[in-house]
């Protein structure tokens, strides 16, 4: 690169970049997707053409072709392709965002729809998968074991109960 020139569009891309979905809520929750930053554009919605296809029954806010994130001169673009219910990025409802490399945002697909944590960046600076309050709670080393056994307990009482009725 010469002195004096602009860096700003060689500062947007990352080599070897990669792009990494959580899946927080939805039908894909619990689930984690990555794309090579290369393989845009990566688009999202209820279509089986999209990249992240969500489930076409059960989440009904995100639409059939909802968004799509892709590499653009001004760096990667998370866009909303004229979906019905809004796309909200970090709560806020925004027809586009510029997504900087190293920058995690939380992409709401219509409000109460999926919940997706992008990340895009280096590989080494990857976060860790987010986890839902179950996955939270059960990983705290709480009483698993008797959770469940207070489940049977309780079966086995309504069964009981059920039986000595007939």
């Amino acid at each position: 690169m010469r002195p004096g020139s602009d860096i700003s569009q060689a500062s947007t891309h990352v080599a070897d970049a990669v792009i990494v979905l959580d899946h927080v809520r939805g039908s894909l929750r619990g689930t984690r997707q990555e794309f090579h930053a290369d393989d845009t554009p990566v688009r999202f919605g209820r279509h089986p053409d999209c990249e992240v296809n969500f489930h076409p029954r059960r989440d009904l806010d995100a639409s059939s072709r909802h968004a799509t994130l892709a590499s653009t001169n001004a760096g990667y673009v998370l866009r909303d392709v004229g979906s019905s219910n809004g796309t909200f990025i970090d709560g806020k409802e925004e027809a586009e965002r510029r997504i900087s490399p190293g920058e995690a945002v939380l992409v709401e697909f219509g409000r109460g729809g999926p919940l997706v944590r992008i990340f895009l960046g280096d590989r080494q600076e990857i976060p860790p998968p987010m986890r839902t309050r179950l996955s939270a709670w059960m990983s705290t080393g709480a009483p698993w074991p008797f959770f469940v056994a207070g489940l049977i307990l309780a079966a086995v009482i309504a069964a009981i109960a059920w039986f000595t009725m007939v």
